[in-house]
């Protein structure tokens, strides 16, 4: 009879212990699929975000494109550089020239027109009658762009807006921005200064100058002329010029 009750017994523990790993190992399971399905959430959930994220970039790239082609690409005034040859403005996209200290390596015009020639001496009627018949003209200035590699490797690439612009390149070339249309009393017909400057000016001619170490430089020299009309025309990150206004000439050591 003992035998029996201890049989009975132990089928009894073992039924509980059976339960009880069943019940621990059923409780398992639903915790580790929880924690599947807790991952699987937060993977989603990235991944909607990824997505979103994603979306907003090309949705402000498109408005980006969009404000570009309403407000900078939409610039169609034609510009190109102009030398003057005694009689007449030529354009002129190369030169080649001495690179020596004190040398001029060029003197260039800058003209809304894309013709090969222009006849006559006098640079503010002609600089006018071209300038002012395109639309929209009179909201647009005149700047500047110069590209230039040094023997180190190392490349300048610079806006001139201004003439305080200029100071990072002394060393090298000395530059001379010229206004030839605006009265200025008092003043002589030479380059501008920072000190002078004032918002009508337009600088419509340039001026390079071998310096110091015009030899450090290595060629060609891309000098490009552009018109702009606000910040908005220039790349936010690097500050290059944005549109389609523009004309390069290459200068080339002799």
């Amino acid at each position: 009879m003992k035998d029996k009750n201890f049989i009975i017994f132990l089928v009894c523990i073992t039924t509980v212990l059976a339960f009880i790993a069943l019940g621990s190992y059923t409780y398992n399971i639903y915790n580790i699929n929880k924690m599947y399905e807790g991952k699987e959430r937060a993977i989603e959930r990235k991944q909607q975000e990824i997505q979103e994220q994603e979306k907003q970039k090309i949705n402000e790239q498109a408005e980006y494109e969009n404000f570009l082609n309403e407000n900078v690409y939409d610039n169609d005034i034609p510009i190109s550089f102009y030398t003057f040859n005694g009689y007449e403005y030529v354009k002129t996209s190369e030169l080649y020239c001495n690179w020596s200290k004190n040398n001029i390596l060029a003197e260039c015009y800058a003209i809304a027109s894309t013709e090969d020639t222009l006849t006559g001496i006098n640079f503010e009627t002609i600089f006018r009658e071209n300038w002012d018949k395109q639309e929209k003209s009179s909201e647009y200035k005149i700047g500047y762009n110069i590209k230039l590699q040094l023997d180190s490797g190392e490349v300048i690439n610079k806006n001139i807006l201004e003439p305080k612009d200029l100071e990072e390149l002394l060393t090298y070339i000395q530059i001379y921005l010229y206004d030839d249309i605006t009265f200025m009393p008092n003043k002589l017909y030479y380059y501008l200064t920072q000190e002078e400057l004032m918002p009508e000016n337009m600088l419509t001619s340039i001026e390079l100058i071998g310096s110091n170490e015009i030899e450090r430089v290595n060629g060609p020299i891309e000098l490009t002329v552009f018109t702009y009309n606000g910040e908005e025309d220039f790349e936010t990150n690097t500050g290059m010029y944005l549109g389609n206004s523009k004309f390069t000439l290459k200068i080339y050591r002799e």
